[in-house]
């Protein structure tokens, strides 16, 4: 046999093995990583545009994705709103013709505060509505941006329901209720229990004017109070309870103020 050939067959072959071996080491070392997938779209509970319904008659009005912690907003005292217990839908009745508007805001996954939604009600034949006035002189002016954020939002379509006269007033005084609220729980140290906290709220809107005022806008802002603060007003205010208080209140102060008049 032939030593010096097997040796060369050898070589080449242990050659082309190495080859092959740094390829693949290549290929894996040059593979681009897998892309990971973008992050769910949040979900939010949502209701149909627009339903109608007969005088006196019972209507269900459904959910779109139902979430455990949604809340129903009805503006209207002629509307009664009965929500099912499994959240997917809610029963309406109206005794009064015209037409009005409930809505549903819920969290995502992440707890996080979603943005409105609401359903126009027909019931029976509504009264015609008044002509308007005629065309101005000249273009209408650009109508403003709404407001972007999801509790802001809420209350700027309950504040759009209100009839009172003097509502922009009371608008500006709700805001610096919770303004006084705000501070008070960061520096009212006399107050050791929520219910001591809520009873000064109370007495500041008793002072200010905003008790039985604008109760549309306040439905929205105490269903949002009841979703972040204890409800047991005999739990003790700690400095933890202070902060969670502070940030509530302010957060009300704020959607308030990005309400339009």
């Amino acid at each position: 046999m032939n030593t010096t050939a097997v040796k060369v067959g050898v070589g080449i072959g242990a050659g082309i093995l190495l080859m092959g071996l740094t390829a693949a080491g290549m290929y894996a070392y040059m593979k681009p990583a897998p892309v990971p997938p973008p992050p769910p779209t949040p979900v939010y509970p949502t209701l149909p545009a627009e339903m109608k319904i007969a005088e006196r008659g019972l209507l269900k009005i459904p959910v779109m994705n139902p979430s455990k912690d949604q809340k129903w907003i009805n503006w209207d005292e002629h509307v009664q709103l009965i929500p099912w217990p499994t959240g997917e839908m809610a029963l309406v009745t109206c005794d009064q013709a015209g037409v009005y508007h409930v809505g549903i805001v819920g969290l995502d996954s992440a707890g996080k505060l979603g943005e409105p939604s609401g359903c126009k009600v027909t019931v029976g034949t509504p009264p015609p509505v008044p002509p308007g006035p005629g065309p101005g002189p000249g273009p209408n002016p650009p109508v403003p941006p709404g407001p972007t954020d999801p509790l802001t939002q809420a209350l700027q379509l309950a504040y759009g329901q209100e009839t009172e006269a003097d509502k922009a007033k009371s608008l500006n005084a709700l805001q610096a209720l919770y303004e006084q609220g705000a501070k008070a729980a960061k520096e009212r140290t006399d107050l050791t229990t929520w219910g001591a906290l809520f009873q000064a709220l109370t007495d500041v809107a008793n002072a200010v004017g905003v008790k039985g005022k604008i109760l549309k806008v306040q439905t929205v802002i105490q269903s949002e109070l009841k979703r972040a603060l204890p409800t047991d007003t005999s739990t003790k205010l700690d400095d933890a309870g202070r902060n969670l208080a502070q940030q509530t209140f302010a957060k009300m102060a704020t959607a308030l103020a990005g309400v339009k008049p």
